[in-house]
């Protein structure tokens, strides 16, 4: 027996899913923009404390660190971006001696939006601690 088809939504349905949409990306936009803008130390004066730290702690022996930014979503006033380091082993870290090599490190930022949903009030980062400690001693 073939399958039945697809019913389509009621129009209103489908107006409001797009609304829907385009507030979701406005918002990771957003959040995407400030998590660059936090990496860089570029965030304005005006960015409560619980927001202005980089999504990736600074750890002193890891030079060159940039932010790649991989997927985000978005639920009511909260963003999950998931990114990604790359940064080059150049000094001691955690008592591991330099390699001059690249390393990779991914994590998870949960930003919280303010009520009207226009800023970022607080984040809060986790990343792979134990696979970051991996690369180092691997390449030592």
């Amino acid at each position: 027996m073939p399958p039945l088809p697809k019913k389509r939504a009621a129009p209103k349905v489908r107006a409001f899913r797009a609304k829907m949409r385009k507030r979701s990306e406005r918002m990771e936009d957003m959040v995407a923009a400030h998590l660059h803008a936090a990496h860089d130390g570029t965030l304005g004066p005006e960015t409560p404390p619980a927001a202005a730290a980089p999504p990736f702690p600074r750890i002193p022996g890891l030079t060159e660190v940039s932010l790649s930014l991989d997927s985000g979503t978005s639920r009511r006033d909260k963003v999950a971006t998931r990114w990604t380091i790359y940064a080059i082993h150049s000094g001691p870290v955690a008592g591991v001696p330099p390699t001059n090599l690249e390393v990779t490190v991914t994590g998870l930022t949960l930003s919280r939006l303010t009520e009207d949903v226009t800023a970022v009030a607080s984040h809060e980062s986790f990343y792979d601690q134990p696979a970051l400690m991996h690369q180092l001693r691997v390449g030592s």
